[in-house]
């Protein structure tokens, strides 16, 4: 079945037509029924009919990453997110002197959506540690802030359980549920 048939936008919402029934176009005498779904929009994929959520291939991306550029290191990590059409943005950042001028891994990815004017849908950021296992980082305060500018859908990785090398999938409504611009997005 495929998903998109048409799609509708009213305020950063869409609604998708799913068409239910007749495998295909070439099929018209058979009975076929559409029904819509109001998905918001940072999270369908408009080219593919995928909603774009956190995944193991996301988390994988991550780890893969980290593993080709930073063969050496014992601790680095990175940020990995999908956009709304699937692609992924990858970005890492540099050690510096002065702490205060340093940057999440999660910025890089982030600017550059924001450069392509593409929507993020979900977000994993990762470190690998002395002895090989990966740690999962929930986006700190000011990340959360800058996944913001996408909505409260948007899917982060968050430690599974209090396990710190597992994951699961939390919307930033689920991880910051007193967001201090929730009137204002309105």
């Amino acid at each position: 079945m495929k998903l998109l048939i048409s799609r509708n936008s009213f305020q950063d919402r869409s609604s998708i037509f799913v068409r239910l029934g007749a495998p295909d176009l070439e099929t018209p005498k058979k009975p076929c029924f559409y029904k819509a779904f109001f998905i918001p929009s940072n999270q369908f994929n408009i080219q593919s009919g995928e909603i774009m959520k956190l995944d193991e291939k996301l988390v994988q991306s991550c780890k893969d990453f980290i593993e080709e550029r930073f063969p050496n290191k014992e601790i680095e990590g990175a940020a990995a997110m999908y956009t709304e059409d699937g692609e992924i943005l990858i970005s890492t950042a540099p050690e510096v002197f002065n702490s205060f001028a340093g940057l999440c891994h999660e910025a890089g990815a982030i600017c550059e959506a924001y450069k392509k004017n593409k929507k993020i849908t979900a977000s994993v950021c990762i470190s690998r540690e002395k002895d090989g296992t990966y740690i999962i980082f929930p986006p700190c305060g000011i990340c959360q802030e800058r996944l913001y500018h996408w909505g409260g859908d948007v899917e982060v990785a968050v430690p599974k359980d209090n396990q710190i090398s597992e994951w699961e999938s939390k919307k930033l409504n689920e991880v910051q549920p007193f967001y201090w611009a929730k009137p204002f997005l309105k």
